[in-house]
């Protein structure tokens, strides 16, 4: 499989703030790995009270048993919510990676 992005996984870690109340930050997790991004058709959706356009994507990385649904993915300037993480064709070579981002 060709691979010819470039993107960035991050995760969420609790850091404390000045106060010591712990805040939700973003961190790199796996910096700068190869993988293909796929852009099917985007879709409105209702968010808040207003019509904003969802942009999904299929991400395919080489396989990790680290990756998460509970992360996030970075590509160019958008950030995508990883959904899901499925193994393709139930092997160990490759992950398809289920990602949505709101349009901006």
């Amino acid at each position: 499989m060709n691979l010819p992005h470039r993107v960035t996984i991050e995760r969420q870690a609790n850091t404390p703030n000045a106060y010591g109340e712990n805040v939700g930050t973003w961190s790199t997790f796996l910096s700068r790995i190869a993988a293909r991004v796929v852009h099917p058709a985007g879709r409105e959706a209702l968010a808040a009270g207003a019509n904003v356009a969802e942009v999904p994507a299929r991400v395919y990385i080489r396989f990790r048993t680290t990756v998460t649904p509970q992360m996030r993915l970075v590509h160019g300037d958008r950030t995508y919510d990883i959904k899901a993480v499925t193994p393709v064709d139930g092997g160990r070579d490759w992950l398809e990676l289920s990602c949505m981002s709101a349009a901006l």
